[in-house]
Order: structure tokens, then sequence, then C-alpha cells
């Protein structure tokens, strides 16, 4: 205070936890939107994998808010705080708090943007990608393309780093954090995350992770937060390969890019901009400031800027705009245009910069233009030049042309079609490349109706993407399903109508079992009753066990349908009997039945290939498992072979439920044999009955 008196809490105090003992390190703090909350991240200092984010009073340090930090993934095990991290806690427009941890189990290096009400009490949807940025906001006007309720989006780097599950396409990305999609990623498990609104893939080829196994592998982002200027819809973000690119939120584009520096080993960096719009930020050890040329004014623009949608042969106008910044006459002079790409040849980085067109003239307006469509698939970094004149100086402006290898185009289809209100249905897009492109597109599918998402799911490896519902109001629906691109293939989309019948009189299905509880690997039937005030209903039922299908049987005369299995698992099992619905009659779901299935019975016999035998002879024992009725498997396991409290052996079941031991020095006199089945995840265990082997 003015006074010179300070004021401090240690973090473990705070924390209320002994463990802890010092803060994060590269982690600012965060003041509530009110400045009465003050977030903090606090940790052990022998492991990263233990610590709070705590929100403290930001007049007396206490302590008002703490969350240990999970790992998302089943929030059982703790996640990773790490020094070399740059994240810090960052509170939304609305009170919420974000904060990137690593995670546990280790996911490629991604980790989680973890999610907090205001008061740490409430967890909400992650982010796929956190541990080393802090976040930014991005109100929800900047994308035009955004139909979404969210009043802001998230920005945040997005890297999927080569090696382990990662493939080297690294990303930024703007998020919504009150939406969700799958995780793609096979680490995840399907975790729900945040909804992608628009990715960007790094420009400039990896030549560090290049290889066979990483062919589509590039420079990450050295981002620690970026600069969003909702003025003129744009994010500035620095990257590995040493330049600072602006991407456009509107059109999808990297309309202008800065080269600072060499790139490699630079810092993560934070990005700013000042009041009079200037962009401030770090590279190779200076502070950089970015801003527009004096008297002159150069603007290069692509008649194709969205990153999603170019393909090789496309024909396109790049333009060049000069103007005078002050008053006085439009410039004149020439523009040359050059395009620059990057390629890997003998593990280094090679530069080629070729000239599309020297000395274009500008017009009246201060305008050059030309068109080509011989760009390559890649990415090119274009750049017009102005020559200068009497009265301007020179100047330049660059963008980013994005060039696919393939278009793709996208069918959708519904199942069923027609279907009846309240029924599920299942959508599925199918992206593929056009010819002459070939393989299998990558990434999400974004299935809407009108304005209003209904689902993003990452396509599999067949490039399928499948997602149900049954909400769907009644008429025609349709259902519009659109692919974002990847390296390779190029955006598309495609839609289908979906009709919701009206007609149809309202059905109750209801199920049943033949037994339950029952034993593993018992026969069960289960019997699906339809039922209408209209009559008896036809068509079929689907027989699901939790969200898995088990099968579909047809209606009998009398509305019952049956469904026989014997392989549900050990445990309860949550069944439903779906009717599907027809014409006449509308589709109905039953209540849950929980069928409980317990361990099956077994009993263990022991017999010998000889007895008597003599002192020194080879005698083998057999053990026979056998699964008791009603049980049907095959038991599986090992036996162990005792002689009486000494065990002689243990061996593994083979298909028919036996197993064999033979032993040639068992001593002279009596032994007491006997078999002991340990059981499995399946089957309970047993003991045979004693058998007296007379050694001569």
């Amino acid at each position: 205070d003015p006074n010179g008196n300070a004021t401090y809490v240690l973090a473990g105090t705070a924390a209320s936890d002994g463990s802890i003992v010092r803060d994060s390190h590269n982690s600012a703090p965060a003041l509530s939107n009110d400045e009465t909350t003050l977030y903090v991240v606090v940790k052990s200092a022998s492991t990263e994998y233990y610590g709070y984010l705590l929100g403290l009073d930001s007049a007396t340090l206490a302590t008002k808010y703490k969350v240990f930090l999970k790992d998302p993934r089943g929030n059982t095990n703790n996640a990773g705080i790490l020094d070399d991290s740059t994240a810090s806690p960052m509170v939304g427009p609305d009170g919420d708090v974000y904060f990137g941890v690593m995670g546990n189990p280790f996911n490629g290096s991604r980790g989680f943007m973890l999610h907090f009400s205001g008061d740490l009490a409430v967890a909400k949807t992650p982010g796929g990608f956190g541990w080393d940025n802090t976040t930014a906001v991005v109100p929800a006007g900047m994308v035009p393309s955004y139909t979404g309720a969210s009043t802001y989006l998230l920005f945040t780097k997005y890297n999927n780093y080569a090696g382990s599950d990662g493939d080297g396409v690294n990303r930024i990305a703007v998020v919504d954090p009150n939406a969700t999609e799958e995780d793609a990623h096979s680490s995840s498990n399907g975790l729900p995350i945040m909804r992608e609104v628009l990715t960007l893939i790094g420009p400039t080829v990896d030549d560090e992770n290049f290889s066979p196994s990483f062919p589509l592998a590039v420079r990450e982002w050295c981002i620690n937060t970026a600069a969003v200027n909702p003025a003129t819809n744009s994010i500035f973000a620095p990257s590995e390969d040493g330049r600072i690119y602006r991407w456009n939120l509107a059109s999808n584009a990297v309309t202008q890019w800065v080269q600072l520096g060499p790139g490699i080993g630079e810092p993560y960096v934070p990005t700013v901009i000042g009041p009079d719009g200037t962009v401030f930020t770090l590279n190779g050890g200076y502070l950089w400031a970015l801003g527009g040329l004096n008297g002159v004014a150069v603007a290069l623009t692509s008649s194709s800027p969205d990153v999603r949608s170019t393909v090789v042969g496309q024909s396109l106008t790049f333009s060049a705009a000069v103007a005078n910044t002050g008053p006085g006459p439009i410039p004149s002079g020439t523009v040359t245009f050059t395009d620059t790409t990057y390629a890997v040849a003998g593990g280094k980085l090679q530069r080629t910069t070729t000239t599309l067109a020297s000395n274009v003239p500008l017009d009246g307006a201060g305008h050059a233009t030309i068109t080509t469509s011989g760009l390559t698939a890649d990415k090119h970094f274009i750049t017009a030049q102005y020559s200068g004149s009497v009265n301007f100086s020179a100047g330049s402006s660059s963008l980013v042309q994005f060039i696919h290898a393939s278009d793709s185009s996208t069918m959708v289809a519904s199942t069923p079609n027609p279907s009846n209100v309240g029924q599920p249905v299942t959508f599925t897009a199918t992206v593929s490349s056009v010819p002459p492109g070939t393989g299998v597109p990558t990434g999400m599918v974004t299935f809407q109706r009108g304005n209003s998402v209904l689902a993003q799911v990452p396509l599999n490896a067949s490039g399928a993407a499948s997602f149900s519902t049954s909400a769907l109001p009644t008429g025609s629906n349709t259902i519009t399903a659109t692919y974002a691109s990847d390296t390779i293939f190029a955006a598309s989309s495609g839609s289908v109508v979906h009709v919701v019948q009206t007609s149809g009189a309202a059905t109750i299905t209801t199920v049943s079992s033949s037994s339950n509880p029952s034993v593993f690997s018992e026969p069960v039937t289960f019997t699906a009753t339809v039922t209408s005030g209209g009559g008896v209903p036809a068509g079929t039922v689907t027989f699901k066990n939790g969200s898995s299908t088990l099968g579909t049987s047809t209606l009998d005369a009398t509305g019952h349908a049956g469904f026989t299995t014997s392989t549900l698992a050990v445990g309860s099992n949550s069944i439903t009997a779906v009717y599907n619905g027809n014409s006449n009659f509308g589709g109905s779901t039953s209540s849950p039945l929980i069928q409980t299935v317990n361990n099956d019975s077994t009993t263990t016999s022991v017999t010998s290939s000889l007895n008597p035998s003599n002192h020194n002879q080879s005698v083998t024992f057999t053990a026979t498992v056998v699964v008791t009725a009603p049980g049907t498997a095959a038991p599986t396991g090992t036996v162990a072979f005792k002689d009486g409290n000494r065990t002689l052996g243990s061996r593994s079941l083979n298909a028919s439920g036996q197993a064999t031991l033979s032993i040639s020095n068992l001593n002279k006199g009596s032994h007491s044999i006997i078999a002991v089945y340990g059981g499995s995840g399946s089957s309970l265990g047993s003991t045979s009955p004693v058998l007296i082997q007379v050694v001569n």
C-alpha cells in the first residue's frame, strides 16, 4: 500500500493442504470481472500432478473458492500443472474461469482446457487442448458463420503433435464453450469437448518432424495468448516458423503475414493490440511493433480466400490495392506478384520463390490484378510488392493461399425415413474424394437443421460420421452435413430431406425377460409387447443393451416380438425394446429392464492316467471343468493341481475345459490329489473331490 505495507498468503495455507508449497511458474493470476476475486494456481513441490485452482478475496487474500485439478477423462487422475506450460487462468465475460492442464495419462502433449463456474463449484465441458496456452475471448459477432447461442467464443492453440496418437497437423481454433463434440483422439475415449467453430492448419511444413509417417506435419503455433481485434474480425497469432499471421474470421482466411525472425526456438509469447491498432509481440528476444506504412497502404486479396475451399487447378485472381493514406493523388507505379512455397529435401527446409507476374501497372484506381490456375497443392505465401513512385515509398502485402490436392463430396442418408414422432433417427454423412483425387478424408462433419447445429462428429476410418436423434419436429426437415476440410481435401456439404410423420396411432412398448436374474452364457429371451388403441401394430422391434443394438425382430400377429441372446456380460444390463413404427403406428420405446447376469457355476473333477503307480513312474492328472446348466459357455482360466496343501502346478484350460499335469516324482505312499479351478470373470471357481493316488 502507499505506506509500504504488503499482504501475502502462503500457497499451502491458501489451499488448506500441507502438500501445497508453491505457485505454478509462468502462470499469471486472473482477476474476476467485478475485481473481488483473484484466481491463482498452486501446486506441490514434489510432483507436478498435484495442485489447485484457487479463488482468493482480492482485498484480503482469504480463500473463497478452490478446486483440485483433475484430468477430465473420468475425473479420477490428477491433472498435470507443468512449469514449462504458459497456461494462466482466464475469466470469461460471464464470469466462468478457464485454465489449461496436462492430461494424466499423457495424451500426446495436448492436455485439456478446464472450464469452471466463477465459484469453481461446477466443472463444465473442457476444451480439447490447453495445457500450454492461455485462451482468449472472441465475441461471437466476429464469426458471421456462427449460429449458436453463445455470446462469446474462445480462441485456443489446437496442436496435434507428431508422435504417439498425433499426426503433426498443428492448428489454432475458435471453439464454443457451451456446445460439444466428441474428441476425435483415441486417448480421450469419446470425451465430450468444446465444439470447434473454425480451425486453421499451420502454414509451414515441419522439417524436424516431417517423415513418411508424418507427411503432413506443420510448424506449431508459438502462442501464449493471441490478440483478438473485433473491429477487423481478426486474430493475430505468431507461429514457430518466425512469422505472425492475421486470421480473418469473417472470410476464414490468412489475409496477412509478416516475417519477424528465422523461427524455431522462439518463446511461447503473448500478443496484444495497442489503442491505435498497433500489434505488439515478441520474437527472438525483441519486442515487435507492427502497424501500417506511412503514406501508402498496400492490400492484397484473393478471389477464393477461405482456407477450406480451393482445389488445385482452380482459377484464382489476386488483387493488389495501393492507397494513399493521406491527402493527395492516387498512387501510380507497378506491382510484382511472387509465390513462395516450402518443402523438405535432404532433411532440410527448402524455400522456393516464383514470380507470378512482374511489374503489373496500377490502374487509375490504384489496383493491379493477376489470374492464375497453376498453383500446386500446397500453402502458398503470396506477396504483392509495390514498386513505389516519385510521391510514394515502396511497400508490400502478403497472404497465405491454401490449395487442396482434391475436392470432396458429402452424401447424407437418414434411417428410417420417413419416421414417426419421437422415433430415433440415425443420420450418416459419407465424405469421399472426387476423382482424380484418392484417399479417405479426415476431420469433422457438422450436422445442421437450418441454422441449428444438431451434432458435430469426427469422420471414422471409412470417411463416415453418424449421429442419432428423436427430437425432430413433424413435417419435412432438411438436414445438412458440412465437412470442414483437412490438409488434402477441400470442404463440401450435402443434405437430405427427412420426413417426420404426423399420422400413426400412438403405441406403448414393454419388454420382459424369460429369466432374470440369469447366469453368464445362459440363453435369455426378451419379449417386446407393442399395444395401441388403433389396433395391433405391425413392423419391427430393435432390442438394445444401453446404446448397443442386440438385434431386430418382427412383430407377430399379436404384437409380440422376441429376441434370444446368450452373450450378455456379467453385471447389470439395461435392456430396452424400440418399436420402429410404420405408416399406421407411431414408434415407441420401452422403459429400461435391468437384466442381472451372475457368474455361472462350475464343477471340477480330476482323474489319473495310472493308479496305482510305481515310484518315479510318470502319472498324468486330468482336470475337467464343466459349466453347470443353464450356463452354456466353455470355461476359461487355470486349474491348480494340489497334493494335500502342496501345489504341484497350475495349467490353463483348453477349449474343451480340460487341463493336464504330468508328474513322476511323487513319493511312495498315498496322495490326496485335488484340482482347484480359480474361476474367471464369468465363471465361479470350484474344487474337485479328492483322488487317492497310490504310489508303490
